[in-house]
């Protein structure tokens, strides 16, 4: 199953689902398995979805090899254009460590833009967060702030191209575009 960046190689829904089946009323339990976003493998899903027409809530976790990869426990606003997520608390689970925090106004707009009201991560004493937009056409602008960041953990999730291996970091990155 493919869907934009979300894919999965099974995904079961077991539930209720009524009226429009654009904005329908929601009771389902989701399983998927070999979930990932984009290049990032989640693992296997166990999601509740449930919620009236346009509002809805999201709660489950995701694991991969026994082990927790992310959970989340979301508020979700939809219409037919677009997706509003707000999500606390979230935590991703990573080589290093579990990063908690919260997602505020993740706005997924049908075939124009996804926009970050702001990601807050935290990682012991490493910090993120970051804010911004994305357009299919047009400029997009993204801000990130890192506070004693590892630059390991950077280098492997970006990969070989990111020339830095070893070390921490505060840094302030703004693109635009």
């Amino acid at each position: 199953v493919r869907h934009g960046m979300l894919s999965a190689r099974k995904l079961v829904l077991r539930g209720r689902m009524s009226g429009d089946p654009d904005l329908p009323g929601l009771d389902l339990k989701v399983s998927g398995i070999g979930v990932g976003l984009g290049a990032f493998d989640l693992g296997d899903a166990t999601l509740t979805l449930a919620g009236a027409p346009g509002r809805y809530r999201a709660s489950g976790q995701f694991q991969r090899g026994g082990q927790r990869t992310f959970h989340l426990d979301a508020a979700i606003a939809a219409d037919r254009k677009h997706l509003v997520v707000n999500a606390d608390p979230i935590e991703l689970v990573l080589a290093e460590g579990s990063w908690r925090g919260t997602l505020r106004d993740l706005d997924i707009v049908h075939r124009h833009s996804v926009s970050l009201g702001l990601l807050r991560l935290a990682n012991r004493s490493q910090r993120l967060e970051a804010r911004g937009i994305v357009r299919i056409d047009g400029e997009d602008s993204i801000e990130a702030q890192l506070q004693d960041f590892d630059l390991a953990a950077v280098h492997a999730l970006i990969g070989a191209g990111f020339p830095l291996r070893e070390g921490r970091t505060d840094t302030h990155l703004a693109l635009s575009g």
